[in-house]
């Protein structure tokens, strides 16, 4: 690998002899003041800038002012301690990596090889797609998020993590996913100073689909997590993975923040008059705090026969309805129940349905155009629903 680097504020002479050691070629050892003289760089172009902060009590201005200067370099943070804070302010500066001491040579390689392979291949930034129902249950967000999470890991390039946030109200998506978990996401926000790579494959459990699933606990916390955890956590993993699905618990104001980063936010709603009250509220956050062109609404158990139609839907929510999905509630019932996503068995409209909706939000993210008909695209039907 033999990749140039700078050291920033290095607390001991060991730092050195671990780059050494991970195969780094270093080429310039600053202080936190140096951080102002990149430009012009006389000597081998560095890589990435790793600087440390186990002495400090948290990141320095200096590197705030040198990511807004060169927000393209690759800057590794090495610090006591991984806390929420920390890494708070990390995703803040475009952070590419934290590591806790101990640095073994180990761990400084395989982030290397991961931030500078990544960055030479094409820097792929993780799609983050979050679920949530316009109620509490009965709306079957959590059989959207779940197919929609099993359909992206049936792509050519699958890496997908499903992160259930029903912390309080007994998120049971593993059942549908057909794991059981040893961990959940609790473990995960308690332990945002441990996280690594090999952490993380001893936390997720991978399904039979090829989801990586971190599960709702069974029982409920003393207190529920902060939104700045889940924050550090969905930013982590967006690190991590090229996609992040995360079925939400009804959203309020206060949780808003959690979910960034976010690339699209998917409101599930029916026909029902009561899922469209309790959705209003929650469709209007979403498009003050990410417009429209980051919300999506899909309209689920779809039936022609009903009295609210589409048309009332996009007009109550103020958001274009982009996906229409059939009624087809035993199947996804069966399908739950044996832990085996609709999508992967493709056998019945809405698993066909699903997967499309899958293949339109990968779009969408991706800004590739895709086949519209009037304001939404609709699934599971051969026309448009009159």
């Amino acid at each position: 690998m033999l990749a140039n680097v700078i050291l920033v504020n290095p607390t001991n002479t060991e730092l050195a002899a671990v780059a050494a050691a991970a195969d780094l070629n270093v080429v310039g050892t600053w202080t936190l003041a140096g951080l102002s003289r990149l430009e012009p760089w006389q000597g081998p172009s560095p890589e990435l800038v790793v600087v440390d902060v186990r002495s400090l009590p948290g990141l320095p201005a200096e590197l705030e002012d040198f990511k807004r200067r060169h927000p393209t370099t690759v800057v590794v943070v090495i610090a006591a301690r991984l806390d929420v804070e920390l890494m708070r302010a990390a995703m803040r500066m475009r952070i590419a990596e934290c590591l806790a001491e101990p640095v073994t040579a180990g761990d400084l390689n395989a982030a290397v090889l991961r931030l500078i392979g990544a960055k030479s291949a094409s820097t792929l930034q993780a799609k983050v797609f979050a679920f949530t129902g316009a109620k509490v249950g009965g709306v079957g967000a959590t059989t959207v998020a779940v197919n929609v999470a099993a359909a992206l890991a049936a792509t050519e390039e699958p890496s997908v993590v499903f992160v259930d946030l029903h912390t309080q109200d007994g998120g049971d998506a593993a059942l549908s996913f057909g794991v059981e978990p040893r961990y959940t996401v609790i473990d995960a926000l308690n332990s945002l100073h441990r996280l690594d790579g090999a952490f993380l494959r001893g936390l997720v459990v991978r399904a039979a689909c090829g989801v990586d699933v971190i599960a709702a606990p069974a029982q409920s916390p003393a207190q529920p997590p902060t939104a700045a955890a889940v924050h550090a956590l969905l930013h982590w993993l967006a690190m991590h993975y090229r996609y992040v699905v995360i079925d939400m618990p009804r959203l309020s104001l206060d949780v808003l923040d959690a979910l960034e980063p976010m690339t699209v936010a998917t409101l599930v709603v029916t026909q029902e008059l009561a899922a469209l009250r309790a959705g209003t509220p929650i469709a209007t956050l979403l498009r003050q705090r990410y417009t429209k062109d980051r919300v999506s609404v899909v309209l689920n158990r779809y039936s022609a026969s009903a009295d609210i139609r589409r048309e009332d839907v996009e007009r109550i929510l103020g958001v274009p309805v982009a996906a229409v999905l059939p009624s087809e509630y035993d199947s996804a019932l069966v399908a739950a129940n044996i832990g085996q996503p609709l999508v992967t068995q493709r056998r019945n409209r809405l698993g066909k349905a699903l997967t499309a909706l899958a293949e339109h939000l990968d779009h969408t993210a991706s800004s590739r155009p895709v086949a519209r008909d009037g304001a939404g695209v609709f699934l599971g039907t051969s026309a448009e629903p009159s």
